[in-house]
């Protein structure tokens, strides 16, 4: 699946969440929320709602593009489920995976493992 395409229907799944809370707010308060006091004021909300869509959209388009998700429904569900993918990203750490160094081996240890290796000794294939 193309990138772009990809970004297209993750954009959808997360719009489709947004309007479903949008819907639920406007019944919850029988008006637009930012028209009641004590709720998110406008700006706020399409701030809100910008973010999570350009979420939704990004990282489908990276599930796509690494051939990660095959079909509509693969990237619509990414940018359904955006904001708790990149929660368990943050969580596992696979946001800064720290690399550890190689171990440092002493320049003739290396001739010695090449001729072990040779012989069927230790670390042999």
């Amino acid at each position: 699946m193309l990138w772009w395409v990809a970004a297209l229907w993750g954009l959808s799944g997360a719009a489709s969440v947004e309007s479903l809370a949008l819907y639920r707010a406007i019944h919850r308060v029988k008006d637009f929320p930012w028209r009641k006091k004590g709720e998110v004021a406008f700006a706020a909300y399409l701030a809100s709602v910008v973010i999570r869509v350009v979420l939704g959209g990004g990282l489908a388009a990276a599930f796509g593009a690494s051939a990660q998700v095959a079909g509509p429904l693969g990237p619509l569900a990414v940018g359904i489920a955006a904001p708790k993918i990149v929660e368990q990203f943050l969580r596992q750490g696979l946001a800064h995976q720290a690399v550890e160094p190689l171990p440092q081996v002493a320049p003739g240890a290396t001739a010695q493992m090449a001729n072990a290796s040779a012989q069927g000794g230790p670390g042999a294939a």
